[in-house]
């Protein structure tokens, strides 16, 4: 082989080195930009299911969430209609938060883990009325992690935790619920049962009050 060969050869070994890592830095950046666009589609999710637990929005999990097999047995058992996708906040188990913050988001192919840290500071006991009770709970450092899987190309929220709700959409749902039942209860059309529910969720306000 002669110089001019062995030159020209090493020439073309390098444009073909040039050219593979061409290659692997362009991959890296379009694989760092869809894996930047993943994460900004999970968090879009996240937030939205938070921020409609935290406003006390109790249809949510009817158009962001799915459950696994064990999950859809475990709320068939509570409710064979809703399956646990409608709260119930006068009835159903909660958290009462005074804010939330998402800190960190995992993304690997279809599934995601997003860690939400909570401001707690109280919980519900019992369920349904009366025997309902709000009890301080404070919790300054609540962490959840969300699970999430894609499926048909949409990111939804797995087995979602009990709601989170705030201080000031759980003390405006009960004022609600008050203000609607007060004409009725003090009719002579109202029942015991009725007349002792609206008592328990005075009571409950009155602690939500406290909270504030």
């Amino acid at each position: 082989m002669t110089n001019q060969s062995i030159i020209l050869s090493r020439k073309n070994i390098s444009l073909l080195l040039a050219i593979v890592c061409c290659v692997s830095f362009n991959h890296s950046i379009w694989a760092k930009s869809l894996n930047g666009v993943e994460v900004d589609a999970v968090r879009i999710v996240a937030e939205k299911f938070c921020y409609a637990d935290f406003e006390g929005d109790p249809d949510i999990r009817m158009d962001i969430a799915k459950y696994t097999t064990s999950r859809r047995k475990e709320e068939s058992r509570k409710d064979p209609e809703l399956l646990g996708k409608v709260i119930a906040f006068e009835a159903d188990p909660i958290f009462v938060v005074k804010s939330f913050e998402i800190t960190n988001i995992i993304v690997e192919k279809n599934t995601a883990v997003v860690t939400v840290v909570f401001d707690r500071i109280a919980k519900s006991m019992g369920s349904g009325l009366p025997g309902r009770k709000i009890i301080a709970d404070d919790l300054k450092q609540d962490v959840v992690k969300l699970q999430l899987i894609r499926d048909q190309e949409k990111w939804w929220i797995l087995d979602p935790p009990i709601p989170r709700v705030s201080i000031k959409a759980l003390h405006q749902f009960y004022k609600d619920r008050i203000d609607s039942m007060a004409e009725w209860i003090f009719t002579k059309q109202a029942s015991d049962s009725q007349k002792n529910n609206y008592e328990e969720m005075n009571k409950i306000l009155e602690i939500l009050k406290s909270l504030m």
